[in-house]
């Protein structure tokens, strides 16, 4: 499966597939092959998410935290 930019944004037409899959890995953004595999296994209800799952699971929580502290802020100034 061949993944481009829409829109032909690069001109060479290169596939922008792997490149995306080694930076998302290098953040840790991305699980591994067997990492993925797994997580649709019965098993991973137990064990828990890959560790890239629980990278975006703590910012998302830490970004609606603030988001409540905020608008508690704002009603109690109001």
């Amino acid at each position: 499966m061949a993944v481009q930019i829409p829109g032909k944004a690069v001109s060479t037409g290169d596939n922008i597939e792997s490149p995306t899959v080694d930076l998302l890995r290098a953040l840790n953004l991305l699980g591994t092959d067997t990492e993925i595999t797994a997580s649709g296994k019965f098993v991973s209800a137990f064990t828990g998410p890959a560790d890239s799952v629980a990278v975006l699971e703590a910012g998302g929580t830490a970004l609606s935290k603030w988001w409540a502290a905020s608008g508690a802020a704002t009603v109690a100034a109001a």
